[in-house]
Protein backbone atom coordinates (compact mmCIF):
# COMPACT_ATOMS: atom_id res chain seq x y z
CA UNK A 1 0.00 0.00 0.00
CA UNK A 2 1.07 3.59 -0.47
CA UNK A 3 0.35 6.72 1.46
CA UNK A 4 0.09 10.27 0.23
CA UNK A 5 1.24 13.26 2.18
CA UNK A 6 -0.75 16.45 1.89
CA UNK A 7 1.55 19.37 1.12
CA UNK A 8 0.68 22.98 1.76
CA UNK A 9 0.73 25.15 -1.38
CA UNK A 10 3.63 27.59 -1.52
CA UNK A 11 2.59 31.14 -0.67
CA UNK A 12 4.18 34.30 -2.01
CA UNK A 13 4.10 38.07 -1.79
CA UNK A 14 5.25 40.24 -4.68
CA UNK A 15 5.86 43.81 -5.72
CA UNK A 16 8.16 46.44 -7.23
CA UNK A 17 11.19 48.13 -5.69
CA UNK A 18 11.91 51.85 -5.91
CA UNK A 19 10.06 53.60 -8.71
CA UNK A 20 10.19 50.20 -10.45
CA UNK A 21 13.89 50.96 -10.90
CA UNK A 22 15.98 48.80 -8.51
CA UNK A 23 17.37 45.66 -10.16
CA UNK A 24 19.07 42.54 -8.77
CA UNK A 25 18.37 43.52 -5.16
CA UNK A 26 17.94 41.02 -2.34
CA UNK A 27 14.38 40.91 -1.00
CA UNK A 28 13.70 39.13 2.29
CA UNK A 29 10.29 38.49 3.86
CA UNK A 30 11.02 38.82 7.58
CA UNK A 31 8.30 37.89 10.08
CA UNK A 32 7.75 40.04 13.16
CA UNK A 33 8.34 38.01 16.33
CA UNK A 34 6.30 38.05 19.54
CA UNK A 35 8.49 40.85 20.92
CA UNK A 36 7.51 43.05 17.97
CA UNK A 37 10.96 42.84 16.38
CA UNK A 38 12.03 41.64 12.93
CA UNK A 39 12.90 37.99 13.62
CA UNK A 40 16.58 37.01 13.61
CA UNK A 41 18.69 33.92 14.20
CA UNK A 42 22.36 33.18 14.91
CA UNK A 43 24.25 31.38 12.13
CA UNK A 44 27.79 30.07 12.21
CA UNK A 45 30.13 31.15 9.43
CA UNK A 46 33.82 30.56 8.72
CA UNK A 47 34.75 33.78 10.49
CA UNK A 48 32.44 33.27 13.48
CA UNK A 49 28.80 33.66 14.39
CA UNK A 50 26.49 36.27 12.90
CA UNK A 51 22.95 37.42 13.64
CA UNK A 52 20.85 37.43 10.46
CA UNK A 53 17.21 37.99 9.58
CA UNK A 54 14.85 35.02 9.36
CA UNK A 55 12.80 34.56 6.19
CA UNK A 56 12.94 33.52 2.55
CA UNK A 57 14.92 35.59 0.05
CA UNK A 58 14.45 36.46 -3.60
CA UNK A 59 16.04 38.79 -6.17
CA UNK A 60 14.44 41.62 -8.13
CA UNK A 61 14.32 41.28 -11.91
CA UNK A 62 15.40 43.78 -14.57
CA UNK A 63 11.86 45.21 -14.20
CA UNK A 64 12.49 45.70 -10.45
CA UNK A 65 9.83 43.05 -9.73
CA UNK A 66 10.15 40.39 -7.05
CA UNK A 67 8.24 37.39 -5.77
CA UNK A 68 9.32 35.91 -2.44
CA UNK A 69 8.01 32.97 -0.42
CA UNK A 70 5.98 33.56 2.70
CA UNK A 71 6.00 31.00 5.51
CA UNK A 72 2.66 29.32 6.21
CA UNK A 73 2.92 30.50 9.82
CA UNK A 74 3.29 34.08 8.62
CA UNK A 75 -0.12 34.28 6.94
CA UNK A 76 -2.28 36.81 8.78
CA UNK A 77 0.66 38.13 10.77
CA UNK A 78 2.87 41.24 10.56
CA UNK A 79 5.74 40.91 8.09
CA UNK A 80 8.46 43.36 7.04
CA UNK A 81 10.00 43.17 3.57
CA UNK A 82 13.65 44.25 3.64
CA UNK A 83 15.64 45.24 0.56
CA UNK A 84 19.43 45.14 0.58
CA UNK A 85 22.23 45.22 -1.98
CA UNK A 86 24.38 42.26 -2.97
CA UNK A 87 28.00 42.09 -1.82
CA UNK A 88 29.44 42.13 -5.37
CA UNK A 89 27.83 45.50 -6.26
CA UNK A 90 25.46 43.65 -8.58
CA UNK A 91 22.44 45.53 -7.21
CA UNK A 92 21.80 48.60 -9.32
CA UNK A 93 19.32 51.46 -9.53
CA UNK A 94 18.35 53.40 -12.66
CA UNK A 95 18.59 57.20 -12.74
CA UNK A 96 15.19 58.76 -13.52
CA UNK A 97 16.44 62.36 -13.88
CA UNK A 98 16.88 63.60 -17.45
CA UNK A 99 19.79 65.84 -16.39
CA UNK A 100 21.48 63.10 -14.36
CA UNK A 101 21.62 62.02 -10.71
CA UNK A 102 24.08 62.63 -7.88
CA UNK A 103 27.68 61.56 -8.47
CA UNK A 104 27.83 61.80 -12.27
CA UNK A 105 25.13 59.18 -12.72
CA UNK A 106 23.53 59.65 -16.13
CA UNK A 107 19.87 59.46 -17.10
CA UNK A 108 18.51 55.95 -17.74
CA UNK A 109 21.82 54.35 -16.74
CA UNK A 110 22.24 52.10 -13.72
CA UNK A 111 24.63 52.45 -10.83
CA UNK A 112 25.52 50.10 -7.98
CA UNK A 113 23.71 50.99 -4.75
CA UNK A 114 25.80 51.85 -1.66
CA UNK A 115 26.82 49.00 0.66
CA UNK A 116 24.50 50.22 3.45
CA UNK A 117 21.47 50.36 1.11
CA UNK A 118 18.25 49.25 2.81
CA UNK A 119 14.57 49.84 2.19
CA UNK A 120 11.60 48.46 4.13
CA UNK A 121 7.91 47.92 3.69
CA UNK A 122 5.72 46.47 6.44
CA UNK A 123 2.22 45.00 6.45
CA UNK A 124 0.16 44.10 9.50
CA UNK A 125 -1.69 41.18 7.92
CA UNK A 126 0.35 39.33 5.29
CA UNK A 127 -1.64 37.30 2.76
CA UNK A 128 -0.83 34.98 -0.14
CA UNK A 129 -0.30 36.86 -3.45
CA UNK A 130 -0.29 40.19 -1.62
CA UNK A 131 1.25 43.12 -3.50
CA UNK A 132 3.86 44.82 -1.30
CA UNK A 133 5.87 47.55 -3.02
CA UNK A 134 9.07 48.77 -1.38
CA UNK A 135 10.51 52.30 -1.70
CA UNK A 136 11.46 55.30 0.39
CA UNK A 137 7.81 56.18 1.05
CA UNK A 138 7.02 52.70 2.45
CA UNK A 139 10.33 52.95 4.33
CA UNK A 140 9.06 56.09 6.09
CA UNK A 141 5.87 54.23 7.01
CA UNK A 142 7.82 51.27 8.37
CA UNK A 143 10.03 53.59 10.44
CA UNK A 144 6.96 55.35 11.86
CA UNK A 145 5.33 52.01 12.70
CA UNK A 146 8.42 50.97 14.67
CA UNK A 147 8.82 54.24 16.58
CA UNK A 148 7.66 55.04 20.10
CA UNK A 149 7.78 58.49 21.66
CA UNK A 150 8.94 59.32 25.17
CA UNK A 151 8.69 62.46 27.31
CA UNK A 152 12.09 63.71 28.47
CA UNK A 153 10.45 66.26 30.76
CA UNK A 154 9.11 63.45 32.93
CA UNK A 155 5.59 64.80 33.40
CA UNK A 156 4.09 62.67 30.61
CA UNK A 157 2.41 65.60 28.89
CA UNK A 158 4.55 65.83 25.76
CA UNK A 159 5.96 62.53 24.46
CA UNK A 160 7.95 63.90 21.53
CA UNK A 161 11.32 62.13 21.55
CA UNK A 162 11.43 59.26 19.02
CA UNK A 163 12.84 55.93 20.16
CA UNK A 164 13.00 52.49 18.58
CA UNK A 165 9.93 50.57 19.66
CA UNK A 166 8.00 47.57 18.38
CA UNK A 167 6.10 46.52 15.29
CA UNK A 168 2.46 45.53 15.81
CA UNK A 169 -0.32 44.93 13.29
CA UNK A 170 -1.94 48.13 14.59
CA UNK A 171 1.12 50.40 14.36
CA UNK A 172 2.01 49.06 10.90
CA UNK A 173 -1.43 49.55 9.37
CA UNK A 174 -1.79 52.94 11.05
CA UNK A 175 1.56 54.06 9.62
CA UNK A 176 0.66 52.89 6.11
CA UNK A 177 -2.67 54.74 6.28
CA UNK A 178 -0.77 57.74 7.66
CA UNK A 179 1.56 57.92 4.63
CA UNK A 180 -1.40 57.38 2.28
CA UNK A 181 -2.97 60.54 3.67
CA UNK A 182 0.29 62.48 3.85
CA UNK A 183 1.03 61.99 0.13
CA UNK A 184 -2.56 61.84 -1.10
CA UNK A 185 -2.26 58.25 -2.39
CA UNK A 186 -4.80 55.45 -2.22
CA UNK A 187 -2.39 52.78 -0.96
CA UNK A 188 1.39 53.15 -0.78
CA UNK A 189 1.81 49.39 -0.31
CA UNK A 190 -0.22 47.97 -3.19
CA UNK A 191 -0.22 50.83 -5.74
CA UNK A 192 2.50 50.25 -8.34
CA UNK A 193 4.79 53.27 -8.86
CA UNK A 194 5.64 53.72 -12.55
CA UNK A 195 9.18 54.78 -13.43
CA UNK A 196 9.14 58.23 -15.09
CA UNK A 197 11.78 57.20 -17.65
CA UNK A 198 9.67 54.24 -18.77
CA UNK A 199 6.31 55.94 -19.25
CA UNK A 200 6.36 55.52 -23.02
CA UNK A 201 6.04 51.76 -22.49
CA UNK A 202 2.72 49.99 -22.00
CA UNK A 203 2.22 49.36 -18.27
CA UNK A 204 -0.94 47.32 -18.74
CA UNK A 205 -2.72 49.48 -16.15
CA UNK A 206 -6.19 50.94 -16.56
CA UNK A 207 -6.19 54.70 -17.16
CA UNK A 208 -7.58 55.70 -13.73
CA UNK A 209 -4.96 53.60 -11.94
CA UNK A 210 -2.18 54.62 -14.33
CA UNK A 211 -2.52 58.32 -13.52
CA UNK A 212 -2.07 57.70 -9.78
CA UNK A 213 0.76 55.22 -10.44
CA UNK A 214 2.55 57.92 -12.46
CA UNK A 215 2.19 60.36 -9.56
CA UNK A 216 3.47 57.74 -7.10
CA UNK A 217 6.43 56.88 -9.33
CA UNK A 218 7.27 60.58 -9.63
CA UNK A 219 7.15 61.03 -5.83
CA UNK A 220 9.52 58.08 -5.39
CA UNK A 221 11.83 59.35 -8.16
CA UNK A 222 11.74 62.80 -6.54
CA UNK A 223 14.02 61.30 -3.91
CA UNK A 224 16.80 61.23 -6.53
CA UNK A 225 16.16 64.91 -7.37
CA UNK A 226 16.18 66.01 -3.73
CA UNK A 227 19.31 63.96 -3.01
CA UNK A 228 21.00 65.68 -5.97
CA UNK A 229 20.00 69.12 -4.66
CA UNK A 230 21.33 68.19 -1.20
CA UNK A 231 24.62 66.88 -2.63
CA UNK A 232 24.01 63.45 -1.07
CA UNK A 233 23.67 59.91 -2.28
CA UNK A 234 20.08 58.59 -1.89
CA UNK A 235 20.96 56.52 1.21
CA UNK A 236 22.28 59.51 3.19
CA UNK A 237 19.43 61.69 1.95
CA UNK A 238 16.82 59.15 3.11
CA UNK A 239 18.48 58.79 6.53
CA UNK A 240 18.15 62.55 7.05
CA UNK A 241 14.52 62.53 5.88
CA UNK A 242 13.65 59.71 8.27
CA UNK A 243 15.24 61.58 11.19
CA UNK A 244 13.36 64.78 10.34
CA UNK A 245 10.07 62.93 9.77
CA UNK A 246 10.25 61.08 13.10
CA UNK A 247 11.39 64.20 14.97
CA UNK A 248 8.21 65.89 13.69
CA UNK A 249 6.15 62.93 14.91
CA UNK A 250 5.21 61.73 11.46
CA UNK A 251 4.60 65.16 9.95
CA UNK A 252 6.37 67.12 7.23
CA UNK A 253 6.44 70.85 6.68
CA UNK A 254 3.88 71.74 4.03
CA UNK A 255 6.27 74.38 2.75
CA UNK A 256 9.44 75.60 4.42
CA UNK A 257 11.41 78.83 4.40
CA UNK A 258 14.54 76.73 5.06
CA UNK A 259 15.80 75.40 1.74
CA UNK A 260 17.35 72.27 3.26
CA UNK A 261 14.11 71.16 4.93
CA UNK A 262 12.22 68.34 3.24
CA UNK A 263 8.70 69.63 2.75
CA UNK A 264 5.68 68.39 0.86
CA UNK A 265 6.08 71.36 -1.47
CA UNK A 266 9.67 70.39 -2.34
CA UNK A 267 8.70 66.74 -2.86
CA UNK A 268 5.75 67.56 -5.13
CA UNK A 269 7.76 70.22 -6.96
CA UNK A 270 10.58 67.74 -7.61
CA UNK A 271 8.05 65.12 -8.71
CA UNK A 272 6.51 67.60 -11.16
CA UNK A 273 9.93 68.53 -12.54
CA UNK A 274 10.80 64.85 -13.03
CA UNK A 275 7.58 64.28 -14.98
CA UNK A 276 7.87 67.45 -17.06
CA UNK A 277 11.45 66.72 -18.11
CA UNK A 278 10.68 63.09 -18.88
CA UNK A 279 7.66 64.17 -20.94
CA UNK A 280 9.90 66.48 -22.96
CA UNK A 281 12.43 63.69 -23.51
CA UNK A 282 9.79 61.13 -24.47
CA UNK A 283 8.22 63.55 -26.93
CA UNK A 284 11.62 64.39 -28.46
CA UNK A 285 12.20 60.69 -29.13
CA UNK A 286 8.88 60.57 -31.00
CA UNK A 287 7.51 58.13 -28.45
CA UNK A 288 3.85 58.21 -27.52
CA UNK A 289 3.18 60.50 -24.53
CA UNK A 290 0.39 58.96 -22.42
CA UNK A 291 -2.49 61.31 -21.65
CA UNK A 292 -2.28 60.21 -18.01
CA UNK A 293 1.18 61.82 -17.80
CA UNK A 294 -0.22 65.26 -18.60
CA UNK A 295 -3.10 64.68 -16.19
CA UNK A 296 -0.65 63.65 -13.44
CA UNK A 297 1.32 66.88 -13.89
CA UNK A 298 -1.92 68.84 -13.60
CA UNK A 299 -2.70 67.11 -10.30
CA UNK A 300 0.74 68.05 -8.94
CA UNK A 301 0.16 71.64 -10.10
CA UNK A 302 -3.04 71.72 -8.03
CA UNK A 303 -1.30 70.31 -4.96
CA UNK A 304 1.49 72.86 -5.21
CA UNK A 305 -1.02 75.71 -5.54
CA UNK A 306 -2.73 74.50 -2.34
CA UNK A 307 0.61 74.54 -0.46
CA UNK A 308 1.73 78.01 -1.60
CA UNK A 309 0.47 79.78 1.53
CA UNK A 310 1.45 77.05 4.03
CA UNK A 311 5.03 78.17 4.69
CA UNK A 312 6.52 76.76 7.91
CA UNK A 313 3.30 74.96 8.78
CA UNK A 314 3.47 71.25 9.58
CA UNK A 315 0.99 68.83 8.11
CA UNK A 316 -1.69 67.63 10.52
CA UNK A 317 -2.16 63.98 9.59
CA UNK A 318 -3.96 61.97 12.27
CA UNK A 319 -5.25 58.43 11.85
CA UNK A 320 -7.67 57.51 14.66
CA UNK A 321 -7.74 53.99 16.06
CA UNK A 322 -11.24 53.45 14.67
CA UNK A 323 -9.97 53.96 11.10
CA UNK A 324 -7.24 51.35 11.62
CA UNK A 325 -9.76 48.92 13.10
CA UNK A 326 -12.05 49.42 10.09
CA UNK A 327 -9.10 48.78 7.76
CA UNK A 328 -8.14 45.56 9.54
CA UNK A 329 -11.80 44.51 9.63
CA UNK A 330 -11.99 44.95 5.85
CA UNK A 331 -8.96 42.69 5.43
CA UNK A 332 -10.44 40.03 7.68
CA UNK A 333 -13.84 40.33 6.00
CA UNK A 334 -12.21 39.91 2.60
CA UNK A 335 -10.47 36.75 3.80
CA UNK A 336 -13.75 35.36 5.16
CA UNK A 337 -15.54 36.23 1.90
CA UNK A 338 -12.95 34.41 -0.23
CA UNK A 339 -13.09 31.31 1.98
CA UNK A 340 -16.90 31.32 1.88
CA UNK A 341 -16.97 31.87 -1.90
CA UNK A 342 -14.55 28.99 -2.46
CA UNK A 343 -16.73 26.66 -0.35
CA UNK A 344 -19.83 27.65 -2.31
CA UNK A 345 -18.16 27.26 -5.73
CA UNK A 346 -16.91 23.76 -4.87
CA UNK A 347 -20.42 22.84 -3.70
CA UNK A 348 -22.04 24.84 -6.53
CA UNK A 349 -25.39 23.05 -6.83
CA UNK A 350 -25.56 21.64 -3.32
CA UNK A 351 -24.32 18.21 -4.36
CA UNK A 352 -22.57 17.62 -1.04
CA UNK A 353 -24.73 15.38 1.19
CA UNK A 354 -24.06 17.75 4.09
CA UNK A 355 -25.30 20.84 2.20
CA UNK A 356 -26.94 23.48 4.40
CA UNK A 357 -30.71 23.54 4.13
CA UNK A 358 -32.64 26.58 2.98
CA UNK A 359 -32.99 29.14 5.76
CA UNK A 360 -30.00 27.99 7.81
CA UNK A 361 -27.71 30.71 9.15
CA UNK A 362 -25.05 31.86 6.70
CA UNK A 363 -22.36 31.52 9.37
CA UNK A 364 -23.39 27.96 10.31
CA UNK A 365 -20.20 25.85 10.18
CA UNK A 366 -21.93 22.52 10.83
CA UNK A 367 -22.93 22.16 7.16
CA UNK A 368 -21.49 22.92 3.72
CA UNK A 369 -22.79 26.06 2.00
CA UNK A 370 -23.66 26.03 -1.70
CA UNK A 371 -23.55 28.70 -4.40
CA UNK A 372 -27.15 27.97 -5.46
CA UNK A 373 -29.68 27.71 -2.63
CA UNK A 374 -31.01 24.11 -2.30
CA UNK A 375 -34.59 25.36 -2.26
CA UNK A 376 -33.98 27.18 -5.55
CA UNK A 377 -32.49 24.04 -7.07
CA UNK A 378 -35.55 22.04 -6.02
CA UNK A 379 -37.92 24.71 -7.31
CA UNK A 380 -36.07 24.84 -10.66
CA UNK A 381 -36.12 21.07 -11.05
CA UNK A 382 -39.88 21.01 -10.30
CA UNK A 383 -40.40 23.79 -12.84
CA UNK A 384 -38.64 21.90 -15.61
CA UNK A 385 -40.42 18.68 -14.66
CA UNK A 386 -43.73 20.52 -15.11
CA UNK A 387 -42.64 21.87 -18.50
CA UNK A 388 -41.62 18.40 -19.62
CA UNK A 389 -44.97 17.02 -18.49
CA UNK A 390 -46.85 19.64 -20.53
CA UNK A 391 -44.59 19.05 -23.55
CA UNK A 392 -45.06 15.30 -23.42
CA UNK A 393 -48.82 15.81 -23.30
CA UNK A 394 -48.95 18.28 -26.19
CA UNK A 395 -46.26 16.90 -28.49
CA UNK A 396 -48.27 13.90 -29.84
CA UNK A 397 -51.09 16.23 -30.86
CA UNK A 398 -48.64 18.53 -32.63
CA UNK A 399 -47.17 15.57 -34.49
CA UNK A 400 -50.58 14.46 -35.82
CA UNK A 401 -51.54 18.02 -36.78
Amino acid sequence: SSTTRKTEPVKYVNGYVGSSSVQNAVVQAVPVDVQGQTATEIVTKDDGQEEVYVGAKATTTTLAYYQVKLGNDDIGRPVTLIISGKDDEATVERCELVNGCYGGWNYRTTKAVPQEYELRSSVGNAQNNMRININWVTHLASALAYTSYIDNSGDGTNPDVPRAGVYTAFTIERANLWLNELFGLSDIVSLRPLAPSELYKDSGLASAIKQESIIYGAIVAAGQQLALEAGQDPVDWLADVVDEFLHNQGQLYQRSSVSSTTSLYRIFSAARTVLQENRTYISAQNYSVPSELTAAIAVLDQRLDALESKTDELTAVDIPASQVKNWLDRINNARAFMADLNERLVNYKGQDPNTCNNGEAQDDNSCVHSFIDPAYVTKTVDYYDALNSIYEGVAPQLATG
